[in-house]
């Protein structure tokens, strides 16, 4: 019986901007506003279904301090999907994105999915970054754009996720091995980090 194929998922992004909190709204958990900072890189698995059929994926948390840059870059091999995260109301979030995109661009080149995600739309009252702005910059590098709300709309970023993959499929093809259907399946991974208290995440 061949393994069954998985497909990873990678969030970069600088720390703060709610990578987890996103990751979290995939696998249907609680928003949690009091959420740690990851400081190396962690994964989950979840189940989601495409077209009446079910795949496989690994969502990666990384760390976005700058300390643990270059262990995160260990981290984006094999990455079929890349989303890129900042914080609507950070303009440092935004303007470091360019920093995470070449990061990833350089370790899996053509072979990937990219998208770019403004989070925490709730706070639209203290947006700093414009949406036309950074749906130009997604444009010009041909990625995929959404602004999300980890807190708020958590049925809109499982949806985004389902479309970036579908997407990925439509590209590259299916991965080979056996598909198994167990759908809303959710699966913690082995940790590969350590926590510090951190602002919260939305």
């Amino acid at each position: 019986m061949e393994e069954e194929p998985e497909y990873k998922v990678i969030f970069l992004g600088n720390s703060g901007v709610g990578k987890t909190q996103l990751i979290n709204s995939v696998l249907g958990d609680e928003f949690d506003s009091d959420s740690l900072s990851t400081t190396n890189a962690t994964f989950f698995s979840k189940y989601i279904k495409i077209k009446k059929k079910t795949y496989k994926i690994n969502l990666w948390d990384t760390a976005g301090q700058e300390i643990y840059r270059a262990i995160t870059s260990l981290f984006i091999k094999g990455s079929c999907i890349a989303i890129f995260v900042y914080d609507i109301t950070d303009q440092t979030s935004y303007d470091d994105l360019e920093f995470w995109i070449e990061k990833a661009q350089d370790i899996l080149e053509n072979n990937c999915i990219y998208a770019i995600v403004g989070n925490k739309i709730d706070l639209f009252c203290d947006q700093k970054v414009q949406e036309d702005t950074a749906k130009k910059l997604a444009e010009s590098k041909e990625f995929y754009f959404s602004q999300l709300s980890a807190k708020a709309e958590p049925q809109s970023v499982k949806d985004f996720i389902g479309m970036l993959l579908e997407k990925y499929i439509d590209k590259f093809g299916e991965k080979k091995g056996e598909i198994k259907i167990k759908i809303n399946e959710k699966k913690s991974s082995k940790k590969l980090h350590c926590c510090s208290k951190s602002r919260s995440s939305n």
